[in-house]
């Protein structure tokens, strides 16, 4: 079974998700989370992420082609959080600013990084499957002997349908060393 995963949604969604993770978590210290400290742009935030997380986990087929607004509403979110970063509000003027802020940062520069990976025209896809499992070969698995001796030599034998030298093994499953043929130097030379 394949399974492709497109490398940009996974990092818009994993953003979005880290962003809704960062409302929870102090922004401003003194001053609290984002529900704590702002009026109307948790929510907007909020409802981004969300709508992110929508446009990148409910798409059906991997191949096919993302939202033209999950751009568009990465950006904002990064543009919001970034206004929020510079200049705080109100009633966190003085604060310094916390992980919350700096982790929300950092999710929505990811979820726009991943947007735009996912709507440009170079594609970095994952491609998931299952392991091969290897059948095991007797010729393979043949070892030498539990004293830790040398293993048997080969025996001389003819190749069905071929012709073989005397006196030399048929080794044709075995890789060795190439070496120069007797009387091959004296024909070139």
């Amino acid at each position: 079974m394949r399974q492709k995963i497109d490398a940009g949604s996974a990092l818009a969604a994993l953003g979005a998700a880290l962003l809704l993770v960062s409302l929870f978590i102090r922004w401003f210290n003194p001053g609290g989370t984002a529900w704590q400290v702002f009026e109307i742009v948790d929510l907007v935030l909020a409802g981004l992420a969300l709508a992110v997380l929508a446009g990148t986990l409910g798409r059906t087929e991997p191949a096919g082609e993302p939202p033209r607004w999950l751009l568009g509403a990465s950006a904002a979110a990064l543009a919001v959080v970034a206004v929020q970063v510079i200049d705080p509000p109100p009633s966190a003027r003085g604060s310094d600013i916390a992980t919350g802020a700096w982790l929300a940062l950092a999710a929505t520069a990811l979820m726009a990084i991943g947007a735009g990976l996912s709507r440009s025209s170079v594609s970095i896809t994952v491609d998931v499957r299952q392991r091969d499992r290897r059948r095991r070969v007797s010729a393979v698995d043949r070892r030498a002997d539990a004293g830790g001796g040398p293993a048997p030599a080969p025996t001389t034998e003819v190749p069905r349908g071929g012709v073989s030298a005397p006196g030399v093994a048929d080794d044709t499953g075995r890789t060795q060393p190439m070496s120069a043929l007797p009387g091959e130097h004296e024909e070139r030379a």
